[in-house]
């Protein structure tokens, strides 16, 4: 079991890593349409709070998935 355990850690975090990137890939598009609706919104309503925000969530998404796979 001790010789495994390594094996078994390294295979789920290539795993988990491959599917933040697919999970990564597929929603990057979605949010990028969805931050161009944000601030096609806020460009009419004169409030950039949204559209900070966003960007924030977006940033930090991909920050957050570039740790996950530069640490497995």
């Amino acid at each position: 079991i001790r010789l495994l355990t390594p094996y078994i850690i390294i295979s789920i975090n290539i795993g988990w890593s491959v599917f933040l990137f697919i999970f990564w890939t597929t929603i990057s598009k979605p949010a990028w349409i969805l931050l161009q609706i944000t601030r096609l919104i806020d460009f009419k309503n004169r409030n950039s709070r949204i559209q900070e925000f966003s960007d924030l969530f977006i940033i930090f998404t991909g920050y957050f998935i570039f740790i996950r796979i530069s640490v497995s």
